[in-house]
């Protein structure tokens, strides 16, 4: 009888033993693995964090940018505004050393209004030269000049009153209260007209604009009339005709753009 009892407490024992050692084992080895995997999912977190955003050993490289704007360049000047915010204008830092060169060949003489459109690749920057940072805080470095063409209707991102166009393009006209500037340019006659911008007045459904310019002795009077008006030679419509009158004796007809 306690040969029987004796095997029975041995037997429990050892039951006993075996399940106290697999439940700390299974408890014991989830724990540890959980705890890994929570540590580097936080480690993990914090270190992307702490490199993308704090780490002071990445340094600032700003990468070259796409602009689009107006360049004008003459001997005092060389800036350019850009098209995205119209009232930001930068000096110009020409990396490349081909923006005057493709300048020149669209003027046939050098003017202080001479403006084209251009489409570059840069960086802004602060302007180092003391002498210019006071008017132009801000440098537009350019590293590739993609390109560069006459202002028009179509690319010029400086607001304006009207734009005038001729048969075939064969003289257009900018009328700009921003940039205080009444703008007449005839290809075939190699010439430009610029005259400051005067407030319009109404007469008789006409819109009319006069000005003159005291340096080349020219006077001019524009009028402007909404109807429909179509360019005789591509066939396109507009909104408004056009007529200009150069010192009472040069007179151009076309269509007009009102600017928005």
């Amino acid at each position: 009888m306690f040969r029987y009892i004796f095997i029975v407490l041995i037997l429990l024992s050892s039951c006993k033993d075996k399940t106290e050692e697999k439940i700390p084992e299974m408890t014991d080895s989830v724990s540890e693995t959980d705890s890994l995997a929570g540590s580097e999912s936080v480690q993990t977190g914090e270190m992307t964090s702490d490199t993308s955003i704090t780490d002071p050993t990445i340094p600032d490289k700003p990468n070259s940018e796409i602009y689009e704007g107006i360049f004008i360049t003459n001997l005092s000047t060389k800036t350019f505004r850009d098209c995205r915010y119209p009232d930001s204008v930068y000096w110009v830092s020409d990396d490349t050393k081909k923006l005057e060169g493709q300048y020149s060949k669209f003027f046939d003489e050098k003017s202080v209004y001479n403006s084209v459109y251009v489409k570059v690749k840069g960086k802004i920057e602060n302007t180092e030269n003391t002498g210019i940072s006071e008017n132009y805080p801000r440098t537009l470095r350019v590293s590739e000049v993609i390109n560069m063409e006459r202002k028009n209707q179509n690319n010029n991102c400086v607001p304006y009153d009207f734009w005038g166009i001729g048969p075939g393009n064969s003289w257009t006209l900018l009328i700009s209260r921003y940039e205080n500037l009444i703008e007449l340019i005839v290809p075939g006659e190699k010439k430009t007209y610029y005259f400051f911008y005067n407030d319009p007045t109404e007469e008789e459904g006409l819109i009319i604009y006069k000005s003159h310019n005291l340096v080349q002795r020219y006077n001019i009077e524009i009028r402007l009339r909404k109807e429909s008006c179509t360019d005789a030679r591509s066939g396109k419509q507009y909104d408004y005709a056009i007529y200009v009158n150069v010192n009472g004796d040069k007179v151009y007809y076309g269509c007009a753009v009102k600017g928005k």
